[in-house]
């Protein structure tokens, strides 16, 4: 009966996910938010009731970023810090039971990013580089598993894009240049794995 049980509890979250995803995409916050915080409630159970569950956590933490991404489209900075937090730590238990996990690798990435844009947001630019360079970081764990990952590839470059211009808006040409020159270097491998990635394209291309 147990694992039944625990089947509920992921399926239950996930349907909560899904629909946070809806109501998200339609811009219906209040609704969305309640799916969100739900669906980490229910992967909070899952992640008590079974040791090492690495899925469970990282699902937990890709529902906290969803969270976060709400609340900073609402203007809750603090909120969606505190669920980027959150997300962060899913991850890092995840990891601590499956170093390879890549979705959590990849989604890690994600989190700080989305940390360090709330930091420019609030003029804290040189919090916000530190935090993009780990993001790098966690792209490049995945990287090296896997070369041909075209969605840490995007964000990398993507990542490196952003930091360019933080630099270029404070005149340091030398290290917006570098920026900029890794960038261009990581969309072209990209666009070369998936040509008709059109997101990989276009950033690729500005």
């Amino acid at each position: 009966k147990a694992p039944d049980f625990e089947n509920a509890i992921f399926n239950l979250a996930l349907t909560l996910s899904s629909l946070g995803t809806i109501y998200s995409h339609t811009d219906q916050a209040t609704e969305a938010i309640q799916c969100f915080s739900e669906s980490v409630e229910m992967y909070e159970q899952k992640v008590q009731q079974t040791s090492n569950d690495a899925s469970g956590y990282t699902s937990k933490g890709m529902a906290e970023i969803n969270l976060a991404e709400v609340y900073t489209r609402q203007s809750h900075i603090q909120k969606a810090k505190e669920s980027y937090r959150a997300a962060l730590e899913s991850f890092e238990a995840a990891l601590a039971i499956e170093p390879d996990d890549l979705t959590a690798h990849y989604n890690k990435g994600l989190a700080h990013a989305g940390i360090a844009g709330l930091l420019i947001e609030e003029s804290q630019h040189d919090r916000a580089s530190a935090i993009y360079r780990h993001a790098i970081q966690a792209y490049d764990q995945v990287l090296q598993r896997d070369p041909q990952n075209v969605d840490s590839l995007y964000n990398k470059g993507v990542t490196f894009l952003t930091l360019g211009q933080l630099q270029l808006s404070f005149s340091n040409n030398g290290e917006a240049k570098e920026y900029f020159e890794n960038a261009l270097r990581i969309f072209k491998v990209a666009i070369d794995i998936e040509p008709d990635d059109v997101l990989v394209k276009e950033a690729g291309m500005k």
